[in-house]
């Protein structure tokens, strides 16, 4: 949006604006404002961006442990076939493989569950260098997508 003064900006900002250009617009500016609108927006897409997979991965829910599938993972969450439901909400523990070897384990949060045995699970904390990891694979994973458009 763009505004003319402070209360303008301030009103602008509380009705949800994302981005406020304050007139006369100047050219340096409006550049600046693009490129960070630019990478947040791609930020954005990686985080939330589902890869699809077939990886196998063990659930933990308090004491009892699962067996799963994994069918869709991006930075932020994963998608997860089980045999046993999972409660809605809780806090599980989990381990992967990625395609690459590096192993990834934390903790997530159950976000969905589906009556055929789906479950999506928010990632929340990662041990050691699982974070690390997970951010190398998806990004050689776009990498991968890039040079299969072209």
């Amino acid at each position: 949006a763009c505004v003319t003064d402070a209360k303008e900006y301030t009103d602008t900002l509380s009705a949800g604006a994302n981005f406020l250009l304050r007139k006369p617009l100047h050219q340096d500016s409006v550049a600046l404002h693009i490129t960070i609108a630019k990478e947040l927006l791609e930020r954005e897409r990686r985080r939330y961006f589902r890869h699809a997979v077939n990886l196998p991965l063990v659930l933990k829910d308090g004491v009892a442990e699962q067996h799963a599938r994994m069918t869709n993972l991006s930075e932020g969450g994963m998608a997860v076939r089980t045999a046993k439901a999972l409660r809605h909400s809780s806090i599980i523990d989990f381990a992967f493989d990625l395609s690459s070897g590096a192993s990834v384990s934390g903790k997530g949060q159950v976000a969905w569950i589906n009556t055929e045995g789906m479950a999506g699970i928010v990632l929340q904390t990662f041990d050691q260098n699982g974070r690390e990891h997970l951010e190398a694979w998806l990004a050689a994973q776009e990498q991968l997508g890039v040079k299969n458009r072209l």
